[in-house]
């Protein structure tokens, strides 16, 4: 039942998602120009931007918790009773993976070739 409802919001949300994400590719590129090449033109929008992708984020998970209408006593609630717990996961799912996932993976992805330069091979202990 939640993978149900998650492929239904995913199916409506995804240009919203991707435009969060690219928001979130475009912050993380920003940082890591200005940062690492000391491009200092940059700082005024890496400083601003964050708050654009903090925004988009949150319009994010707006539009996905206005995705799921309240039950009414008018409506299949009573015929098809869906347990709290689901429609908690279901939310929780939404509205994690598509804001958080994306910053995560730039993030990662980031800080993986500072983690382990290219002229140290990787070793484990």
């Amino acid at each position: 039942m939640i993978l149900r409802i998650f492929k239904k919001d995913w199916t409506l949300l995804w240009p919203l998602v991707a435009v969060v994400a690219a928001m979130h590719a475009i912050n993380a590129v920003i940082w890591l120009v200005s940062g690492f090449f000391g491009i200092r033109e940059l700082m005024p929008i890496a400083n601003i931007f964050p708050a654009g992708v903090l925004l988009g984020t949150g319009a994010l998970v707006v539009a996905i918790v206005h995705q799921d209408v309240l039950p009414g006593d008018r409506q299949d609630w009573l015929v098809r009773p869906i347990p709290r717990v689901i429609w908690f996961w279901k939310s929780f799912c939404s509205s994690w993976l598509p804001s958080t996932a994306p910053s995560c993976w730039w993030s990662w992805s980031i800080a993986w070739p500072w983690a382990f330069p290219s002229r140290t091979p990787f070793r484990p202990r």
